[in-house]
Formats: structure tokens, sequence, C-alpha cells
């Protein structure tokens, strides 16, 4: 997030590091490039499982870098009110361009309206209901935070970790409150994370890149093994069943700790100023409104099988089928990033119309 000053370019490759493994995380899933519970997995599904737990993680750094910088601020009713805006023009403008090519269906009830024109109520984007939430609590988490003695509020975090994290991660069954991290709560955990990393980041013992990618490379190790684990002894008893994808929901301990740590790795890479650092900085504010495309619920479901079709289905050797996934995760981005840069300034325009006509 900017800070008022020139966004920090370290930051930036984070945001796209970030959006870049999502885009895998949802077309492993749509692939069936994942190990799945009673049924043995193939290359394919080795592979895209050793990728997805280093993905998963990143997800939390965008909350990361909210909280980071967002520590001292207060509610601004413009840039929430922008945030709606921004989400409102995607869930409605997405599906009547693709009513109009024929790439998605009439809305058929109720419930389908709602998902285009209230997507915050409706969690058309999970990520933005939880968002938007953390956003209002956040000026009363600021102003907790800035009272709390440090004991307080590491007693505070303590808490809120094992609640959310810790006891879900080793109990082999679906707790009922467990949202496994698509929720406001676990958010507010890793915000609340943020703000005691900004005044006390020495505590987390990680004061290079070095030792914040060595953190997250073994986390990730963690991830994978343990999948791979219990995927073993389910496909032997039975059981487990549901264990076997709880080391890739967000609030698992090791994915959270990926996360911090992957944070913490980028805080201390310079970008020299330059093409890299100008480049960063101009796609890194449009990961957003890539996701927004991406996630659309008329696209999520079939992008990748739209492109499978191209060349006759998805490649069945592996190593065809990750290149073919990179130049598709590709080719998305960069059609989303040219579109949401056209979006920003039609936006810029209209703030700059309304602007003069106030004068």
């Amino acid at each position: 997030m900017s800070t008022g000053h020139k966004r920090k370019a370290n930051f930036e490759f984070l945001r796209l590091y970030a959006i870049l493994t999502i885009m895998v995380l949802h077309y492993q899933s749509s692939a069936g490039a994942l190990v799945q519970a009673g049924e043995k997995a193939g290359a394919i599904q080795y592979i895209g499982q050793l990728l997805e737990s280093f993905c998963i993680p990143t997800l939390a750094t965008f909350v990361l870098i909210t909280g980071y910088f967002n520590k001292d601020k207060k509610l601004e009713a413009k840039k929430l009110l922008g945030v709606l805006a921004q989400v409102w023009f995607y869930s409605v403008g997405v599906h009547l361009v693709l009513r109009l090519t024929g790439a998605a269906g009439p809305v058929s009830s109720v419930w389908d309206l709602a998902m285009y024109f209230l997507p915050v109520m409706s969690v058309h984007y999970w990520y933005v209901t939880a968002f938007v939430v953390m956003e209002i609590l956040a000026p009363v988490i600021n102003t907790a935070a800035a009272h709390m003695k440090k004991e307080e509020m590491r007693t505070v975090l303590i808490g809120l970790f094992v609640y959310i994290s810790l006891i879900k991660s080793v109990v082999p069954i679906h707790l009922t409150a467990d949202g496994e991290g698509y929720e406001f709560g676990f958010f507010i955990l890793v915000y609340l994370i943020a703000v005691y990393m900004r005044q006390y980041g020495e505590d987390f013992h990680i004061d290079s890149a070095k030792k914040g990618f060595a953190v997250y490379a073994l986390c990730c190790a963690v991830i994978y093994a343990v999948t791979l684990a219990v995927h073993a002894v389910n496909l032997k008893t039975g059981s487990f069943s549901y264990f076997i994808s709880v080391p890739i929901h967000l609030n698992f301990v090791f994915t959270l700790a990926a996360s911090v740590a992957l944070f913490r790795a980028f805080s201390y890479i310079n970008i020299k100023e330059g093409r890299a650092a100008d480049m960063a900085r101009l796609l890194g504010p449009l990961t957003f409104g890539v996701y927004l495309i991406h996630c659309h619920v008329d696209v999520m479901p079939k992008w990748v099988s739209w492109f499978a079709s191209l060349i006759g289905g998805l490649p069945e050797n592996p190593i065809l089928f990750f290149l073919w996934m990179a130049v598709v995760i590709l080719i998305v981005f960069a059609v989303g990033a040219c579109v949401d840069l056209l979006r920003k300034r039609l936006f810029n325009l209209v703030a700059t119309v309304v602007d003069g006509n106030k004068k």
C-alpha cells in the first residue's frame, strides 16, 4: 500500500509474485493438478501439489502489506468507496461483456442478480468480502494497537493464533468454526501480525531476505511433506480424507508462517530505481483488477477450459502441462492488467470531471 509517498518497489514485486501464484492455485484447482483423497496421484499431481505448497502462502501477503502500511491511518470513506466501485464495475461489467459474446447465460434467479449487483454481501469474491470488513474495522484495530503495551498485544495475537490457526492445524476433523482462512477473522489476525511486525519487527528474528526466503521455503516443504504423508495414509486406510487439504488452508500453521517469512524476505530486498522499479509500480496496483476479472463468477469455472479448447484439451505430458499453464497465466495476467489500466484511466477521468463540476 502507498504511504502517501512513492510506492516501495519491493512490495510491488511481492504483489506481482502473489497474484501470479494465486492464478497458479486457481488454474491447478480447475485442471485437476492436485492430489485427491482416495485417488492415486501421477506426476502432474505431485508436481502440482509442490507448486501449490509454495503458492498458497502468498495470498495473506496482500493483507500483511495493508496492515503494515495502514497501521496509523484512519478509515477513508472515499478510498473504500473507490474499491467498492471497482468491484462493482467488474462484477457487473464482466457479466455484461460475456452476455454480449454468448459466453454467459441470462440471469435465472434473484440470487444470481445479487451476485452481480451486491458482490460484497453475496460473497461474489470472498477476498473482497473479508477485506471490506477488515478495512472498516482497521481504525479500531489501529487505535487499540497504539494504546496497548507490547505484552498485551502479544497476548491478543497468541489468543487469536491459537483459536484461528493452531487448533485446526492439529485436530484431524473439520471444526465448525474453522473458516479455513477464507473469512475476515483470519484477516484480522494477519492484519494484527502486520501491525505488530511494524512496531516490533525484531521479535520475528528474520533480519535479511536470505533468512526470510529460507524460512518460507522450509515452511512450504513442510506443507508439501504433510500433504503427501496424509495422502499416503489415506490411500492405505481410507482415513484422514479431510486432513489432506488442511496443509493448504490459509490458516494452517505453516502456511501462515510462510506468509510472514515471505513478507519479511521482500521487505529486505532493495530495488534500485530504474525501469524495473517503475514497471513494478505500474503493474503492482493492477493486481487487484486482475484478481477481480479472472475470479469473476462467470469466468472462474471456465477460463482454464476456454484455453484448453484451443489446443484440444489439457496436455497429459507433465512438462507440456505446466508450460501451457505458465503461458495461459501470463496471457490472462497481461490481458487483465491492460483492462484494469484502462479502467483506472476511466475512473480518473470521471473523478476529474466530477471534481471540476464541484468548483
